[in-house]
């Protein structure tokens, strides 16, 4: 059943919805992907890495998990499609929300490497140090965009997300 409520009543709305007995989980929706975090008990490692969540489940003992699943999806439609990520050398570009979920969950899939680029270095290189964390032997590098080498080039920009293209946040081999 969808439910409205504004960021600024998030932070309460939240744990009053879970007040409801039979409810054991619940999708999140911008704007309130990152103020979840705060709001869970616990998180998946993906949900850590991308710093958002957009399920919460509700525990037998009451906690609640908090998940994102966008990178997930993007995983297993790869899959779907055959296309190899264990032993992959992946670049992700674009490195806001999604882009981190992705990155999160192509490395969960066990590629080789994976490239990070954003037009707001300081995103990659704090992508790329949680990634590090989390897959201590995952090869990471943030600050190119070129894709040579890679087996996966995946944009994960808001291009095309607004009327207004800003040729500055794309890559040089994109038109």
């Amino acid at each position: 059943m969808p439910l409205a409520v504004e960021a600024e009543g998030h932070p309460e709305g939240l744990p009053a919805v879970f007040r409801i007995t039979n409810l054991h989980g619940a999708l999140v929706t911008m704007p309130h992907k990152v103020t979840t975090v705060r709001l869970v008990n616990e998180l998946t490692t993906t949900a850590k890495i991308a710093g958002a969540t957009n399920a919460v489940l509700r525990s037998a003992d009451g906690s609640l998990l908090g998940d994102i699943f966008d990178g997930g999806g993007f995983v297993r439609g790869m899959e779907r499609k055959r296309r190899r990520i264990a032993g992959a050398r992946c670049l992700v570009i674009g490195c806001g929300g999604v882009g981190s979920a992705i990155a999160a969950s192509l490395a969960a899939a066990g590629p080789s490497a994976i490239g990070l680029f954003d037009p707001v270095s300081a995103s990659a290189e704090a992508l790329g140090e949680r990634l590090r964390s989390h897959y201590p032997g995952l090869r990471v590098a943030a600050g190119s965009n070129d894709p040579e080498g890679y087996d996966i080039v995946v944009n994960a920009t808001p291009l095309g997300m607004k009327r207004k293209r800003s040729s500055d946040a794309l890559p040089q081999w994109l038109p």
